[in-house]
């Protein structure tokens, strides 16, 4: 092909590229549009995006194939030792792709990008340098039934997020405009994903920041105690719990707040199926929601110093939770996988709790071919046939949540002095106006 038509194709391709990512908002049916468009251009056998998890692990989000040379991996997970650690940080050092040619047993490092003025001019001066490949590696792409690999790492904000994967069944050459053009493609991608990833940090701050406005809005609004309209009350803590369920992702919430605080004894709410009957009246989960760990030797109480965040993340993999059977017992009877503990607070005072709860989930988990998890099998994995996991697992509580976690508790805690403040009014004013009737007829009775 003349070099004038790889360019114009080059270019052809960018264009349709650019248009795809301002065009199509799911991220899934992007990718893999862009796999199809790729897979045709570098005419390969196949192209795929591999994303990482926080775990090392990956999966294949998007692939195009032509015909049935290889398997499909689409949908399929690979574990983190397929990529380790140092194999990460490698494609990480090269942006620009790496080459793998089995016959040869020869690794390609890719160096610079073409000037967009001066098509002939190199970026980089340096030139692609080469290095031999391990042989796990080499026997890895061979198992799979690869012969030429080509691989471009994803680094939106600088952090590895997958690769664009090119796979051949047979040697291989990519000419310079093809190397060039799957460059800038997958710099197109990193900026795509890094836009996608903002607008939904930006609509997620919005949406947060609006449900904590609503807290004090929600409560405050009426500063009559709770004793004196508690169905309204009531309701209102349902409708503010059953918020949370969807702002945290939770399957459960409950409210304690201790005596004094509720005004009336110890007061508690729950929305969803949280253990709070069954637990209401038991020591260790009253330590451990009024901030201290049961099982710690500290038991100052939570009045002596600043309640923090608690996270319970794998019930099942606490000891000391399993070790106190009728509390491991009532949470895996109602399914609980974690919980999050969130003091209502100042740095100072503490007010009550708020808890949410996740349940554990069962996933069947699709795996390229059947895990070994004996650590002495170090040989490359001899079939990619697909293998079903189940597992049994709780979604992590992440930072974020559990700093909003600590903003909402500060905020339900100004809810809850206000309201506390006007009951004391009240109750002064009360006082008063009774005290001057009871002393009215006396002074009558002088005059």
């Amino acid at each position: 092909m003349p070099h004038l038509n790889i360019n114009a194709l080059q270019s052809s391709l960018v264009d349709d590229i650019a248009l795809l990512l301002n065009g199509v908002k799911d991220l899934s049916s992007l990718l893999q549009q862009v796999t199809e468009k790729v897979q045709i251009f570098l005419e390969v056998d196949r192209v795929k995006i591999y994303q990482f998890a926080a775990d090392g692990s990956g999966e294949v989000i998007a692939e195009a194939i032509d015909g049935a040379k290889l398997p499909a991996l689409r949908g399929l997970h690979f574990p983190a030792a397929d990529i380790p650690p140092a194999a990460r940080f490698n494609l990480q050092q090269s942006p620009h792709g790496t080459i793998v040619d089995v016959v040869s047993k020869q690794k390609t490092r890719c160096q610079g990008l073409f000037l967009p003025t001066q098509p002939s001019v190199l970026l980089n001066a340096k030139s692609d340098f080469y290095e031999a490949v391990d042989p796990c590696h080499l026997q890895y792409l061979l198992n799979m039934g690869v012969l030429t690999s080509l691989t471009l790492p994803i680094l939106p904000n600088e952090t590895l997020w997958g690769l664009m994967v090119a796979h051949h069944s047979e040697s291989k050459r990519f000419t310079r405009a093809q190397l060039v053009t799957l460059d800038v493609i997958t710099r197109e991608i990193t900026i795509g994903i890094t836009q996608r990833n903002l607008l939904q940090q930006a609509k997620q701050q919005e949406q947060e920041e609006l449900f904590l406005q609503n807290i004090e809005a929600r409560f405050l609004h009426n500063l009559n105690p709770w004793s004196e309209d508690k169905r309204f009350e009531a309701e209102n803590i349902q409708s503010f719990l059953t918020q949370m369920l969807e702002i945290f992702q939770a399957d459960s919430s409950a409210l304690y707040i201790p005596p004094g605080m509720a005004l009336e004894g110890a007061c508690a709410h729950s929305q969803g199926a949280a253990p709070l009957e069954e637990l209401a009246d038991y020591p260790p989960w009253q330590t451990l929601i009024q901030g201290q760990k049961p099982w710690s030797s500290d038991h100052s109480g939570p009045e002596t110093h600043a309640v923090t965040v608690q996270v319970v993340p794998q019930v099942y993999l606490t000891h000391a939770l399993t070790a106190d059977q009728p509390l491991y017992q009532t949470l895996v009877t109602c399914q609980i996988g974690s919980f999050l503990v969130i003091p209502v607070q100042s740095p100072h005072q503490w007010l009550g709790s708020l808890v949410l709860f996740r349940q554990e989930q069962s996933l069947a988990k699709l795996w390229a071919g059947r895990q070994d998890h004996d650590e002495r099998n170090l040989l490359p994995r001899q079939s990619f046939q697909a293998w079903c996991e189940h597992q049994r697992t709780t979604p992590d509580w992440q930072p974020r949540e559990i700093q909003l976690g600590k903003k909402v508790g500060y905020h339900f805690y100004i809810v809850l002095l206000q309201k506390y403040l006007a009951h004391l009014i009240d109750y002064q004013a009360a006082l008063t106006i009774r005290s001057r009737r009871y002393l009215m007829p006396t002074f009558l009775a002088v005059s």
